[in-house]
């Protein structure tokens, strides 16, 4: 995979998000300390977490207002579980809640939520919003850019020439059957990976161990969960290359930033 097929994809994604479902506006921006910033909109299907606040400032610099907000902010642990998933629902997992467990939730149950925070942020000034999720969401609608990480991930894959099968990192093993129907165009090897059992190293090892045993010849971390620590281990033991999320949006997120007159200060 070399640099300029990256960035080739990169400017493939740009042009998608300047297309679609989103009516562009001009967004607000905020003065802080006489300064004005660019804001984002950070959008997670579990609950806002400083935590992962910090680190997408860490990514996207200092000069730039984080707008998190989750899905299920507000709620209780009893108001989650009634959004559990039923026989033939689409099944997403959260990263930690604020009891620090995680939760499975039906697709079909948080998406009016989902798209109740995409507005919130915008409403607030977000320049454009990164929604932390590879799942795919059909018929979110935002007035600005809205960073989709299954769209990208999954034509960032279009644009690529594998020879061999794809492996997948999925978060649980309920999740296998419609992984495999996700990404069945490009012969996937899907193997199931809590995210809690991360700094479990049999675990780890026994993920791997099965993506190797599957002759993969590419690995995507289906899950914005999934760490970098996780995908580098993935990366030095099988020598093939590794999609990771978080850096992928981070850097369409960096692109688009610099296209906003509001983000240099």
């Amino acid at each position: 995979m070399s640099d300029g097929g990256f960035w080739n994809g990169v400017d493939l994604l740009r042009d998608l998000l300047t297309r679609g479902r989103h009516r562009p506006t001009a967004a607000p921006t905020a003065k802080i300390s006489g300064r004005t910033k660019a804001s984002v909109g950070i959008v997670a299907i579990g609950q806002s977490s400083r935590g992962i606040a910090r680190k997408w400032q860490s990514r996207l610099g200092s000069d730039v207002q984080i707008l998190m907000r989750g899905a299920l902010d507000g709620l209780n642990r009893a108001e989650i579980d009634k959004l559990a998933p039923g026989p033939g629902d689409s099944i997403l997992v959260t990263g930690a809640l604020s009891d620090g467990s995680p939760a499975f939730v039906a697709r079909r149950h948080i998406i009016s939520l989902v798209q109740e925070r995409i507005e919130e942020v915008e409403r607030l000034g977000a320049a454009f919003t990164v929604l932390l999720c590879t799942g795919k969401f059909p018929a979110l609608r935002a007035t600005r850019p809205l960073v989709q990480p299954d769209k990208i991930l999954r034509r960032t894959l279009r644009g690529m020439e594998t020879r061999g099968p794809v492996g997948v990192l999925t978060p649980s093993a309920p999740q296998v059957s419609q992984t495999e129907a996700r990404w069945r165009h490009y012969d996937p090897v899907v193997v199931p990976l809590s995210l809690d059992k991360q700094n479990d190293a049999t675990s780890v090892d026994s993920a791997i161990a099965a993506l190797k045993a599957g002759g993969v010849a590419l690995v995507v971390l289906d899950c914005m969960g999934f760490r970098n620590s996780t995908g580098e281990r993935i990366r030095s033991t099988l020598r093939v290359p590794v999609l990771f999320p978080n850096r992928l949006i981070a850097q369409v997120a960096a692109e688009l930033l610099q296209s906003n007159p509001a983000e240099r200060v």
